[in-house]
C-alpha cells in the first residue's frame, strides 16, 4: 500500500530534542572508553575517542541523522527481543541512530553508538531480517572489533617498529615515495585482512544471538544475500523519466536525455556514488562464502516460516528518503526516489505529483541561480548509475525556456492529482508567472 504523504507528512527532524542529554551521553561513553583502555597507547587512545566523539557531533550538526520517533518506536520491540533473549548483552549504553544515507548498511562505532542507514529499511522485508543485522552489529561491539582495529592502527604507526620504518623511509634519498606507498599498502592490506576476519566473527556470534530470538532463522541468509551487490549501484530501479515527465501539450524531448560522446574514455572501470560502501566491500569476505558458513550453522527447522512485514517502518523511511533529498537539495536523488517509488506503487499520486512539481520548481530556481552544480553530482563516464545519470543528463540538457513550459503543463494536466487547491496554486502560480503568453485551459 502506498504511503500518503502530504496531509499526514511529519517534517523530518535533523536535530534531537534531547541535545543536552545526548551530549552528556556521548561524554559519558567516551570517558568510559578512555578509562577502561588496557593497551599501550593511552595518550593516542584518549585523543582518538575524543576526536571520534567530536566527529559524531559534527555529523549531527551537518544533519546526517534523522531523529524519527516513529521509526525508533517501531525498532524498539525488535531490540527488546534481542536483549531479553540474550541476557549476556548489556544494552545500557547502546543508542541507535538513523543515518539518512540511501545505501543499505549499518555500523558499530565501538562505544555503544550504532547507526542504521535509512536505505537499509528499503532492502529488509521483515522484522527478522532487520533483527539479524542488529545482532551482527551488536556482535561487533561485544567482540571489541573497533578497539582491536584502533590498536592495530597504533601498532603500525605509533609503535617503535612502525616509527622506525617511517623514519627510515624519510631518510631515503631516492625512491622515498615508492617506499612510502608500499608501506601504507601493506598496512591497508593487514587492516583489510583483520576486517574480513571481524565480519566472519560478527556473523557467527550474531547468528548465535539471532537463533535465541523468536525470529525465523532463514532471515539471516535472506538479508545477507540481498547485500551481495558486488559493487553495483544501489539506486538502479528503472524510472522511465521520459514517460512520467511527458505532457500532451509539451511532450518530452529526446534531446533532454542525449548522451555526450565519451569514446575518449575507453575504460571498463566504473565508479558509483551510491554503490554499497566501496571501502567496506574490500574488507568484507565474499557474501557467498559467508552464506555457506551461515547455512552450515542453521538447522532445516530454522529455515522456514514467515515473519511480520516492516510495513510502517518501510513507508516512513521511503517518505524520509524523498523529504531528506529535497531538504538537502539533492535534486537528482529526490527525483529518483519520486519516480521509482511511484513506479512500484509505493507512493500515492497526490504526493507524487505535488512533490514532482515542487522539484521542477526547485530545479528551475537552481539552474537560473547557477547553483545546480553545488548539489547534483556531475555525469561520470565511468559510472554505471544509469538511472541517476539519466536524471542528471535531463537536468543538464534541459534549458530554462523548456523547463518553465514543462513545469507549467505538468501542473495544468495533472491538477486533479494534487492534494488540494492551495498546494496546487503554490506551484502553478510560479510557473504561470514564467509563461505569461500561454493561455490556461
Amino acid at each position: 500500500m502506498p504511503f500518503r504523504g502530504i496531509a499526514q507528512e511529519i517534517p523530518i527532524k535533523y536535530t534531537p530534542d534531547d541535545q543536552e542529554a545526548l551530549q552528556q551521553y556521548l561524554t559519558k561513553i567516551t570517558n568510559q572508553k578512555i578509562a577502561t583502555y588496557q593497551g599501550s597507547y593511552r595518550k593516542q587512545a584518549e585523543e582518538h575517542w575524543k576526536k571520534r566523539t567530536e566527529h559524531f557531533l559534527d555529523k549531527i550538526t551537518d544533519s546526517v541523522f534523522l531523529f524519527d520517533q516513529e521509526i525508533t518506536t517501531e525498532l524498539q520491540p525488535i531490540l527488546d527481543e534481542i536483549y531479553t533473549s540474550n541476557t549476556e548483552i548489556d544494552p545500557s549504553n547502546f543508542r541507535f541512530f538513523i543515518n539518512q544515507s540511501p545505501v543499505p548498511n549499518a555500523a558499530c562505532y565501538g562505544n555503544g553508538v550504532f547507526d542504521i542507514n535509512n536505505g537499509l529499511f528499503s532492502l529488509t522485508e521483515t522484522d527478522a531480517e532487520l533483527a539479524f543485522i542488529l545482532c551482527h552489529e551488536i556482535a561487533h561491539y561485544q567482540l571489541n572489533h573497533v578497539e582491536l582495529a584502533v590498536e592495530q592502527y597504533f601498532d603500525a604507526l605509533e609503535s617503535k617498529e612502525g616509527k622506525a620504518k617511517i623514519k627510515a623511509i624519510y631518510k631515503e634519498r631516492y625512491g622515498r615515495t615508492t617506499k612510502a606507498l608500499e608501506f601504507f599498502k601493506d598496512f591497508e592490506y593487514a587492516q583489510y585482512e583483520t576486517s574480513r576476519k571481524a565480519e566472519s566473527e560478527a556473523d557467527s556470534l550474531g547468528l548465535l544471538y539471532f537463533k535465541k530470538t523468536k525470529y525465523d532463522g532463514s532471515a539471516s541468509m535472506k538479508i545477507l544475500a540481498k547485500l551481495d551487490f558486488e559493487d553495483k549501484a544501489i539506486l538502479d530501479a528503472p524510472i522511465a523519466i521520459e514517460k512520467h515527465l511527458n505532457t500532451q501539450e509539451y511532450p518530452f524531448k529526446s534531446a533532454w536525455l542525449k548522451k555526450e560522446d565519451n569514446t575518449l574514455f575507453d575504460l571498463d572501470e566504473v565508479s558509483n556514488d551510491y554503490a554499497f560502501d566501496k571501502d567496506s566491500l574490500k574488507t568484507h569476505p565474499d557474501i557467498p562464502k559467508r552464506l555457506e558458513i551461515l547455512k552450515a550453522s542453521l538447522n532445516t527447522s530454522e529455515i522456514s516460516g514467515e515473519a511480520k512485514l516492516l510495513s510502517r517502518v518501510k513507508l516512513r523511511s521511503q517518505q524520509n528518503s524523498i523529504t531528506a533529498a529535497m531538504d538537502n537539495n539533492k535534486l537528482d536523488v529526490a527525483l529518483y526516489f519520486l519516480l521509482s517509488f511511484y513506479n512500484s506503487e509505493k507512493l500515492d499520486a497526490e504526493t507524487y505529483y505535488f512533490k514532482t512539481a515542487l522539484l521542477l520548481r526547485k530545479l528551475y530556481e537552481s539552474k537560473k541561480g547557477h547553483t545546480l552544480g553545488k548539489h547534483v553530482a556531475p555525469i561520470s563516464p565511468f559510472s554505471d548509475e544509469e538511472q541517476l545519470n539519466a536524471i542528471r543528463r535531463f537536468y543538464e540538457n534541459i534549458e530554462l525556456k523548456h523547463l518553465r513550459k514543462l513545469g507549467y503543463w505538468f501542473c495544468i494536466e495533472n491538477k486533479e492529482h494534487f492534494p488540494s487547491e492551495e498546494e496546487y496554486n503554490t506551484i502553478f502560480k510560479f510557473f504561470k508567472s514564467l509563461n505569461p503568453n500561454i493561455q490556461s485551459k
